[in-house]
């Protein structure tokens, strides 16, 4: 999800939550390996951390669009804001499409919040539910790429980055499976690999890197 415009202490509220989802679920996946839980306990325990990602980030957008509202309403400049329509020049069709927001005095505000939350939030939880599935297909026509618990892995990771973050995500995936076969192949003599370490290895990079990739590669159009 995009940088919130209401107060940097937020973006870093939001940043400290899903890094910690990712520090678990690197400890989780790594406990896994050690056989110190079933297979089936795995499963279900990135289930309910995929879940608790969506419910945080509607949680989080509901305390940001409130959030939101109080700030423009503190303020004698912006409270104007809040019982305006929206305009009829705006440019997205689809927004002009939906008459209460002519109609409503919060017109503009929820033109206005949808657009910088939650399309973004949308976004964010269709890609990593979207990534789930295709996972979940590819791993029943070729189920050598996967261990118990990867394909849950697999859209946690992508609900963590969000959108547009998802984007980097993708071919940083293929990168470090090679990265990591050939580290298999020349120092643990190990011919196969699955797609767990590779997932937290471009979920890793994208976390740090990703906002830089997405500029370099002049993909800033996709943020919201």
């Amino acid at each position: 999800m995009n940088e919130f415009f209401l107060s940097p202490s937020l973006l870093l509220v939001q940043k400290s939550f899903l890094g910690g989802f990712f520090i678990y679920c690197l400890l989780l996946f790594i406990i896994s390996k050690k056989n110190l839980y079933t297979k089936e306990t795995i499963v279900i325990l990135f289930k309910k951390i995929f879940y608790s990602l969506i419910v945080y980030y509607i949680f989080f957008s509901l305390i940001l669009s409130i959030g939101q509202y109080l700030v423009w309403n503190s303020n004698p400049i912006t409270k104007n804001l809040l019982s305006s329509p929206i305009s009829q020049n705006v440019s997205a069709p689809i927004f002009k499409s939906l008459s209460f927001l002519s109609n409503s005095s919060l017109g503009y505000f929820t033109y206005y919040i949808m657009g910088r939350i939650w399309i973004g939030l949308f976004l964010s939880i269709l890609s990593g539910i979207i990534f789930w599935y295709f996972l979940k297909i590819l791993r029943k026509y070729n189920n050598r790429f996967f261990e118990d618990g990867e394909v849950e892995l697999g859209g946690v990771c992508a609900l963590i980055l969000g959108w547009p973050n998802f984007v980097i995500f993708l071919p940083l995936i293929f990168l470090s499976v090679i990265f990591i076969s050939l580290f298999k192949i020349i120092f643990l003599k190990e011919k196969f690999t699955t797609l767990g370490y590779p997932f937290l290895l471009a979920t890793l990079i994208t976390i740090f890197y990703g906002i830089y990739l997405i500029k370099f590669l002049n993909l800033e159009v996709l943020k919201i």
